[in-house]
């Protein structure tokens, strides 16, 4: 088996020199003029002296971009939303979120290279994000730190399959792509050729 280490650490994002940003602080003149740039980013939700509890992983194009979309989320930003209020209620429990960068030693896999200067290809960033992941959930252990991009995956999978059932037509027939034929009986298509109605769920 091929074994490769990668060479990496998490540096705090800065809200001034010397300070960590801190959820919800807007972004500072600061962030902008440091962070308006690609990443593979963590945010880490811990009580000082005691714990980490949660994880979110991400990759962007602009840092800066993507915390400001955290605090102030648009209204299709569901993932946004969702973090947003995780966030705010674990302030609110006096816990602190923090933000990290993944910063990383150069390294190849199969003739392809993986620097901090190509974090600006979205695949290699996107490689990064999941590899980071794969770390986290090989750490898993009883009490470890929830990982919230879990968390929103099963939630995305749990909203998407009631959607499915809800839009599943009780007891219409679908005929030429409709569902609002009557409910019981055969019914006519649009030859006049009666086709039975669809049975019930």
């Amino acid at each position: 088996m091929n074994i490769l280490e990668i060479v990496h650490r998490w540096a705090d994002v800065q809200s001034s020199q010397g300070y960590n940003y801190i959820f919800p602080i807007p972004v500072s003149p600061h962030m902008k003029k440091e962070y308006c740039r690609p990443a593979v980013y963590r945010w880490m939700v811990w009580t000082p002296g005691s714990r980490i509890h949660a994880y979110y992983v991400g990759e962007t194009e602009n840092l800066a971009r993507r915390i400001q979309h955290c605090l102030r989320p648009g209204n299709s930003q569901a993932t946004n939303i969702r973090l947003k209020a995780y966030f705010e209620k674990a302030v609110n429990q006096k816990q602190r979120v923090e933000l990290q960068t993944l910063v990383f030693e150069p390294f190849q896999v199969n003739k392809v290279n993986f620097s901090m200067e190509l974090l600006g290809h979205t695949h290699i960033r996107r490689i990064l994000e999941n590899l980071v992941l794969v770390w986290l959930d090989a750490e898993k252990l009883s009490g470890s730190p929830l990982i919230l991009n879990r968390v929103l995956e099963q939630e995305q999978r749990a909203k998407q399959q009631t959607h499915r059932h809800s839009s599943r037509p009780s007891q219409a027939a679908w005929v030429n792509g409709r569902a609002d034929q009557p409910p019981d009986g055969n019914v006519e298509d649009c030859t006049g050729i009666a086709v039975p109605a669809w049975p019930a769920w």
